[in-house]
């Protein structure tokens, strides 16, 4: 008789999208996936954008109530803005009291709702039924965070165009004036007075960019003249802008000042800048592919210097099934890019009805000189003629009996293996025996409700730059909840 047994964690079982019987992930690792790949402005596959506000906010109702604020305040240094919005606001709908918590999470709040279209979101959760938000949240969280934003914040989001303008928030929330000059401001926000509009000398780059009274050039000469100080994600979001409207000299000029700017990035300011934003770039704006190359390349050696990660060898699958398209490839392409450099040599194998035998291994070569584009394109055709249904486990399997020397594994897919209406226990437990000695990354660009993946397993999702973080500490669930409990 064993007086203290080892407390085993009971593993429950779901139907998936695909309506097959799968396993239910843990709920902390649940919300931390979804939260991570919240994006709610268009429907999937699967999803509508009501569904997954729904779920997310189930999810949060499912964990307690220091692991969701952690994860809120993890989420938000990762890049995150609406899933912490989310999150927080359920746990107004608890009851959760936010008067009395500490100095570094005051920070954290004002962090995670740094403009009006955040306090709007959590408004826009209540005015649509999701959810109610309780006084303190009201009071220490919205109103407090709205008081502390700068005239400029105040001035550049009006939402004029938005269903809940900054306005809007003035009259609902009542923020208390630190100054006379303040209360002003709020009365001519209000009334759209003079000292609502930004100085001139304010304007941002969107600002100039969007300006019919501006020439190109001029506006080229506003961009040279503030690369140093534009916003970062602003910066490369627009550089489509910038090669267009370009001469051969110019923009080689600004590609090494954008070269320097972003290498010159500190740890502490990457969730101002997100690594699949600078993919992006490399995909669809040629003149500065090599430019991002640069810098993502020094990302992932930098993640990898940190945690002495020297795994050399990597095989990648990607999961070419219909529910990828859209969306999903494109951000499981990102991901691809990633693992193509995290491991110094990779063979790529895709999926979709059944195993591809077919090596791909053109294109992580491909990545891993700076032709990303290409790559891209590469893959995207081979989706389009391969594309099909999601034979995830036999797919597995079958990768396993053609290639013995497997050591590490990345599966890259949105994990609804099918057949509609399987039982899938018993080839996930076979799967899970084969994996034993196998160590296996999981990513999800798009989070199913279950998973086909047992143990020895890291999983993960998100749209931030933060992704390889998650590899180097998701090997143990239950580590990985405690420090987010400890956030």
């Amino acid at each position: 008789m064993e007086l203290n047994k080892i407390a085993r964690r009971e593993i429950n079982n779901i139907v998936n999208e695909g309506g097959s019987i799968v396993i239910e992930r843990i709920p902390e690792i649940q919300l931390y996936l979804e939260a991570s790949n919240f994006k709610i402005k268009t429907d999937d596959f699967y999803k509508s954008n009501d569904d997954k506000i729904k779920s997310l906010i189930d999810k949060t109702q499912k964990c307690q109530y220091e692991y969701v604020l952690g994860l809120s305040k993890f989420l938000s240094d990762c890049g995150m803005k609406t899933s912490p919005v989310v999150m927080l606001s359920r746990l107004s709908h608890a009851g959760g009291h936010f008067g009395t918590v500490d100095i570094d999470t005051k920070k954290k709040f004002m962090q995670i709702f740094n403009t009006p279209q955040r306090i709007a979101e959590a408004i826009g959760l209540q005015n649509h039924g999701y959810l109610h938000l309780n006084s303190s949240f009201k009071k220490c969280v919205l109103r407090n965070a709205l008081e502390n934003m700068t005239p400029y914040t105040l001035q550049k989001n009006k939402m004029n165009n938005r269903k809940i303008k900054v306005k809007d928030l003035i009259k609902y929330l009542r923020p208390q004036p630190v100054i006379p000059e303040r209360s002003m401001l709020y009365k001519h926000l209000i009334e759209d007075g003079s000292m609502s509009k930004l100085p001139q000398d304010k304007k941002t780059l969107i600002q100039v960019k969007s300006d019919v009274t501006m020439s190109n050039s001029e506006k080229m000469e506003y961009y040279n003249n503030n690369i140093t100080t534009i916003p970062l994600n602003m910066l490369i979001r627009n550089l489509k802008f910038i090669s267009e409207n370009s001469d051969f000299r110019t923009q080689t000029n600004l590609q090494i000042k954008i070269l320097n700017r972003l290498e010159s990035i500190e740890d502490k300011d990457m969730r101002f800048l997100n690594v699949f934003d600078l993919i992006e770039v490399a995909i669809h704006v040629p003149a500065f592919e090599k430019v991002m190359f640069e810098v993502i390349k020094g990302f992932v050696q930098d993640m990898k210097t940190k945690f002495n990660y020297n795994n050399a060898e990597g095989t990648i699958l990607f999961d070419f099934s219909g529910s990828m398209e859209g969306e999903a490839f494109e951000l499981g392409f990102k991901y691809l890019v990633l693992m193509s450099l995290l491991f110094d040599e990779v063979d790529l194998y895709c999926f979709s009805d059944r195993l591809h035998e077919s090596n791909l291994n053109g294109q992580p070569f491909d990545i891993k000189k700076g032709n990303i584009s290409r790559a891209h394109n590469d893959m995207h055709s081979y989706f389009r003629r391969l594309s099909g249904g999601t034979a995830l486990l036999g797919s597995v399997g079958r990768l396993l009996e053609i290639d013995y020397n497997i050591k590490n594994l990345v599966v890259i897919s949105d994990e609804v293996s099918w057949v509609e209406g399987d039982n899938l226990l018993t080839d996930i437990t076979d799967i899970s025996r084969q994996l034993k000695n196998i160590f296996t990354i999981l990513i999800n660009p798009k989070v199913s409700c279950g998973t086909v993946f047992k143990n020895n397993m890291i999983g993960f999702s998100g749209i931030s730059s933060n992704v390889l973080y998650n590899i180097m500490m998701g090997s143990n669930h239950q580590e990985f909840i405690n420090f987010i409990k400890n956030y």
